[in-house]
Formats: structure tokens, sequence, C-alpha cells
């Protein structure tokens, strides 16, 4: 059984090693559409400690929320999410929730973890006022169908040469 639960400094390394497949399969995607774009992913001397340093604030940050996915007391998957309130000179100041992150370990993939992961994350979203949820990923990403079969639609694109 998978129990879903907010992450604790002791899950940080566990967290960072999800992250590493998150990172190495974003970058396989990225040199298939362009092997240029590989200049962005080029990672610092101090990649570990900054990237560990960047899940503890997710852990604490208020308008954030860092969850693991467990089974057996092994981490298998985490998701994170945050909310901002969108302010804008033109337009009425709304709550906008964003689905940063949900990576599952491939042998645990296709038992709805990563669903369960995205509904508690949907769900604290909606406790904190967002009327919009937004799931940003690469256009090549396999994951595509999984949301839109959650209901995300297509909205921005973002272009590269």
């Amino acid at each position: 059984m998978v129990l879903i639960r907010k992450a604790t400094e002791k899950d940080v390394e566990s967290v960072y090693l999800l992250f590493l497949d998150l990172v190495d399969a974003e970058d396989k995607i990225l040199k298939a559409i362009s092997p240029h774009l590989m200049k962005t992913r080029i990672r610092k001397k101090n990649f570990k400690n900054q990237a560990e340093k960047e899940i503890k604030k997710e852990i604490h940050k208020k308008n954030s929320l860092l969850l693991v996915a467990v089974q057996e007391k092994q981490i298998i998957g985490y998701g994170v999410g945050a909310f901002i309130k969108k302010k804008d000179p033109l337009f009425e100041e709304h709550m906008r929730g964003f689905v940063y992150t949900l990576v599952v370990k491939k042998e645990y993939q296709r038992q709805g973890i990563s669903t369960k992961l995205h509904e508690k994350l949907l769900n604290w979203l909606k406790r904190n006022k967002c009327d919009l949820i937004f799931i940003g990923l690469f256009a090549e990403n396999p994951s595509n169908e999984i949301y839109r079969k959650w209901g995300y639609k297509d909205y921005n694109v973002d272009m590269v040469k």
C-alpha cells in the first residue's frame, strides 16, 4: 500500500535521487528536440548541495507543498505544488496554483501513484483558493497524455531556436 504524506527534511536525500531521474529524463527530451538546448542543462559544481537546499526550501515554504509517496518505508515518488496571487495592472487578481513536479520511480509507474499525488496536490491548491491550476512540462514529454486525461488543456507555447 502506498502512503502519500508531506515531506520532511529526513526525505531530502531520497527526493534528490528521484529528482536526478527527472533531470536525466528531461535531458533526453531536450536532446531529442534540439541538442543545442543542452547548453541550458550544464550542471554547476555544487549541483547536489544546491538541489538539496532547494528541496529543503520547498518543504518549508508556506505557499508550497512537497509530498512523497512511500511504500514499505521507501520513497517511490514525489510531487510539488505551490500557489501565488497573480497581480496584474489591467486584470483582476486571482490565485494561481502550480503542479511543478510529479515523479514516480519507473518500476512503480502505471499503478496510480502519480494520480494520488496529483489529487492530494489539487485538493491542497483548491483549499488555498486557487481558481486556476497550471502544469508546465516539455512538449515532447510522454506524460502530456495523463495531464490531458486529468482535464488539463494546452494553454501556452514556448518556442526556442
